[in-house]
């Protein structure tokens, strides 16, 4: 990555996960889309490496759920921030 060399500050990094519907309990990741924890760490350290801060944002989205319009409208993001 040539983060710094842009001038960025902060990159986000965004981890995507899935559930069935709006209201289902499980939560689940798609071996295709989603990252794993060690894909995660190996990106997190190689930008920490180049000074930059980072954000990781688990987002849940649903495979049956809304469609139309209003399904990306449904999409759940948490940020935290990785020191």
């Amino acid at each position: 990555m040539r983060i710094k060399e842009i001038g960025a500050e902060w990159v986000s990094i965004v981890s995507v996960y899935y559930q069935e519907y709006v209201g289902s309990s499980r939560i689940y990741t798609d071996p295709e889309r989603t990252p794993t924890a060690d894909v995660l760490r190996v990106i997190i350290d190689d930008a920490q490496k180049q000074g930059t801060l980072v954000e990781v944002i688990p987002e849940i989205r649903h495979k049956l759920g809304y469609t139309g319009k209003r399904e990306r409208s449904r999409v759940l993001r948490i940020g935290c921030q990785i020191k």
